[in-house]
């Protein structure tokens, strides 16, 4: 008889991830600020951190890959806007909502995801069984933070 194919069943808490990170990897910049704003970021950076310290209850592989290209996303598109004001001779113009106390620019967001822990987490990530995932996580701090390789050639030199 032929089986019925079921899609892998997801927890609530893996759509709402999701959720998130495809709104991140899809959503303009201003949106993605939006979740900013509104604390997304900690709660990525929180799935990170769970997967990491709870085996019985990890997050699959590509929901953790998934959150690295969600933030890798956010960063990639705030560096294409500052990038396209320096070449209109504009001031940085990225704007939030209503406060003016969160980051406006590249260089304020990777400063929010390293404050939540983000890159401690990705780091950790690096150990990670899955290649994928390893290869992800060495990818995005290399662009991102620089490495630790390059960092030590820097100091070199």
């Amino acid at each position: 008889m032929a089986q019925q194919f079921r899609p892998q069943e997801k927890t609530e808490e893996e759509i709402i991830i999701h959720a998130l990170s495809n709104a991140f990897i899809h959503g303009n910049l201003n949106q993605k600020l939006y979740l900013v704003e509104q604390g997304c970021i900690q709660v990525l950076s929180h799935v990170l951190n769970s997967n990491a310290s709870n085996s019985s209850n990890s997050i699959d592989f590509n929901t953790l890959i998934l959150i690295i290209d969600a933030f890798h996303s956010l960063l990639q598109s705030t560096k294409e806007k500052e990038e396209e004001d320096r070449n209109n001779d504009n001031n940085i113009n990225v704007s939030y909502n209503n406060e003016a106390n969160h980051p406006k620019d590249l260089k304020a967001l990777l400063l929010e995801i390293d404050n939540v822990n983000g890159v401690s987490h990705i780091e950790n990530l690096q150990d990670s069984s899955s290649e994928d995932v390893y290869h992800k996580a060495v990818a995005f701090l290399e662009t991102w933070y620089g490495g630790e390789e390059e960092n030590d050639e820097n100091e070199m030199n």
